[in-house]
């Protein structure tokens, strides 16, 4: 059994979060699908100077299709990355993704904020996508 406390445990999340942001920059290069840009730790510098930092916080990476920003783009995307090293079968419940005592941080409210926020940016467009990419089983 390996030891995932601490640093190691770390480095595994940061790994899988460069790996998906950079097969999204790959998805760049081919041109498909009207994929057009990438922000990665929140949104596009412009999207994000319309809303307070914190709004942004749920989002590993955006992905814009048709644009390059939200007022532009004719779809946009947030995922939210969540990998375990340690647990990797642990099931996502509904009690572990709205957070227990700590509802206002939990990984749905994180993401919801952040969805929320975009909408608000895209108003008479569609609605912003919202995924979370985890390892875990829902």
């Amino acid at each position: 059994m390996s030891d995932f406390r601490g640093a190691r445990g770390s480095n595994t999340g940061d790994d899988f979060h460069e790996l998906w942001a950079t097969r999204h920059a790959i998805r760049l290069l081919l041109n498909e699908d009207g994929f057009e840009a990438l922000a990665v730790e929140g949104l596009a510098a412009n999207d994000e100077r319309r809303a307070a930092d914190e709004t942004w916080d749920g989002v590993d990476c955006t992905l814009y299709f048709g644009g390059s920003d939200a007022a532009h783009a004719t779809e946009v995307v947030l995922e939210q990355l969540k990998y375990s090293a340690a647990a990797p079968t642990t099931p996502w419940t509904v009690a572990r993704l709205v957070g227990g005592d700590r509802r206002e941080k939990s990984v749905i409210a994180r993401l919801a904020k952040a969805w929320k926020g975009l909408a608000d940016l895209r108003p008479g467009s569609s609605a912003p996508g919202a995924k979370l990419v985890s390892n875990q089983p829902i």
